[in-house]
C-alpha cells in the first residue's frame, strides 16, 4: 500500500505522509516484529517474519500467528529441538517459490551459527526441520533460464550449495 513499515523486534510500526515526508507521523501497526533484519519474506502478497514468539504472517493490517503447532521450538521445554536466542543475529529467511516453502534459517540450542532450518509450505500450512551438515550462513534464489528457480544457500569455507531437486556445489 501506501505505507512504509518499520520493524523492531517486538513491534511493526506504520510511517505515513501526505504533502511532506519531513512532516510524516509514525504509528504502531502490530505488537508483533522481526527478529533482524533478514528474518521476513514476503509471499503472496503476505510478509512472514519470525520474532521471540514465534512465525507470524502479516497482511500490512494484522498479524496472525501461524507456528502455534509448533511452540515448543521457540521456547524452554522438554523438545528435542530448540531454537539458540543468544545467536539470533545470524538467523535468516528464504522463500523458495516453486516449491511454494519458506525456510527459517537458525541456530539451535547449543550452537552457533545456523545448521537448521523451520520450514512452512504456506500452501499446505504443514512444518518441518531441516538439518544441514555445515552452517547456512546466507540463502537467496537464482533465477534459471529454464524456468526453474534455484534456492542457493552461502556455507562456511566460501561455499555456495544449489538446493533443488538436490544440492550441489557450485565451483
Amino acid at each position: 500500500g501506501s505505507f512504509l513499515y518499520i520493524l523492531e523486534r517486538n513491534h511493526i510500526y506504520r510511517w505515513v505522509y501526505q504533502a511532506d515526508p519531513l512532516r510524516g507521523t509514525i504509528f504502531k501497526a502490530v505488537n508483533r516484529g522481526c527478529i533482524n533484519q533478514r528474518c521476513w519474506v514476503i509471499a503472496d502478497g503476505t510478509a512472514y517474519m519470525l520474532d521471540e514468539r514465534g512465525i507470524h504472517a502479516f497482511d500490512g493490517g494484522e498479524s496472525q500467528p501461524i507456528s502455534t503447532v509448533i511452540q515448543d521450538v521457540f521456547r524452554t521445554s522438554d523438545s528435542d529441538f530448540r531454537v539458540n536466542w543468544a545467536a539470533s543475529k545470524w538467523f535468516h529467511a528464504g522463500h523458495f517459490p516453486s516449491q511454494e516453502t519458506i525456510r527459517f534459517f537458525v541456530t539451535a540450542e547449543g550452537q552457533f551459527l545456523p545448521r537448521h532450518a523451520i520450514v512452512y509450505n504456506y500452501r499446505l500450512n504443514r512444518w518441518w526441520t531441516e538439518h544441514y551438515p555445515v552452517a547456512i550462513g546466507a540463502s537467496c534464489v537464482w533465477p534459471s533460464s529454464n524456468a526453474e528457480s534455484r534456492m542457493l544457500f552461502g556455507a562456511e569455507a566460501k561455499r555456495v550449495f544449489a538446493f533443488w531437486p538436490g544440492i550441489y556445489t557450485i565451483d
